[in-house]
């Protein structure tokens, strides 16, 4: 049987290739890479799961340490009043205040006319003096310092309802030179209760300090106004006595 005799067909040209190399390869670019999230732990409080799509378990590693300040800052001091002590209040003067607790020591002589006593320091130096009567008209005490100058003078105020003193700067008994009135609370008291005004306060609503004290015992505290900080205190020693 007699094969069909068909016209050849046309192949495209193709440029030479080497033996070794053939046609060209279609070739595609890998797919990016995603880098897996991480929350922000600073940012959330809740720790990612490792079953949690998209996310892995985060290890808390500890921050660095902040490097050491050189010098060191040091620590501020209590202040008195955080204490329970004031800080100097000059009532008299400056001069008297002292930004720390001095012990002080009265002494007082018996069978003498007179009301006087010296006050001094544990070594036994004369710091003040106090001059004072009991057979006088006017109920006066003289305080002085160890040069013998006057202080203050303290005048006892007769027929007033409340036992009241009333202290001057030196030998005065001026209004001008009024420091601070102390009386007592109330008329009739077991115990030694004093308010203290100073002169500049125009009303006795509040006092500036207050003096509880116990005559049995021989002891006074002096306390700021209505708060319980301490100004200054007396007690009696185990060992004192009278000369």
């Amino acid at each position: 049987m007699a094969q069909p005799n068909y016209p050849p067909v046309d192949q495209p040209p193709y440029p030479p290739y080497p033996p070794t190399t053939g046609p060209p390869q279609l070739f595609y670019p890998p797919p990016p890479v995603v880098p897996t999230p991480y929350p922000d732990p600073a940012s959330t409080k809740q720790e990612p799961s490792g079953s949690q799509h998209g996310y892995a378990t985060a290890y808390a590693y500890p921050s660095p340490a902040a490097p050491p300040v050189y010098p060191p800052t040091p620590i501020p001091a209590v202040s008195p009043t955080q204490s329970g002590v004031a800080t100097p209040i000059p009532v008299v003067g400056p001069q008297y205040c002292l930004p720390r607790p001095v012990d002080l020591i009265i002494v007082r002589k018996l069978m003498t006319l007179t009301d006087d006593f010296m006050v001094t320091d544990v070594a036994k130096n004369t710091m003040f003096k106090v001059k004072g009567k009991f057979f006088s008209l006017h109920d006066k005490r003289v305080l002085l310092d160890a040069a013998g100058r006057p202080v203050i003078t303290l005048s006892h105020k007769v027929f007033t309802a409340h036992s009241r003193w009333q202290v001057f700067r030196g030998e005065s008994s001026h209004p001008a030179d009024l420091l601070f009135t102390a009386k007592t609370s109330s008329m009739i008291q077991l115990k030694t209760k004093l308010n203290v005004y100073l002169a500049n306060r125009k009303s006795e609503d509040f006092c500036d300090f207050k003096v509880h004290g116990s005559w049995t015992d021989r002891s006074c505290v002096v306390y700021v106004g209505e708060s319980s900080t301490i100004a200054a205190q007396v007690r009696t020693r185990p060992h004192a006595h009278i000369i």
